[in-house]
């Protein structure tokens, strides 16, 4: 089922710190990668809630 690969992926990124692994020198970089981080985890909560629908 593609919410569950969509789900794993995106909890593996936030587990494995993807979005804080570089050295981001550039202000608005950093911004863009603190913004990933962030809509990452609110889709997950969007996913998790659409999963709950199925059961």
């Amino acid at each position: 089922m593609a919410i569950s690969y969509t789900l794993d992926f995106e909890k593996s990124l936030i587990e494995k710190n993807s979005f804080s692994h570089f050295e981001i020198v550039d202000k608005k970089l950093s911004g863009i990668m603190t913004k990933l981080e962030t809509e990452t985890r609110r889709h997950i909560k969007k996913v998790e809630d659409m999963m709950a629908q199925f059961r």
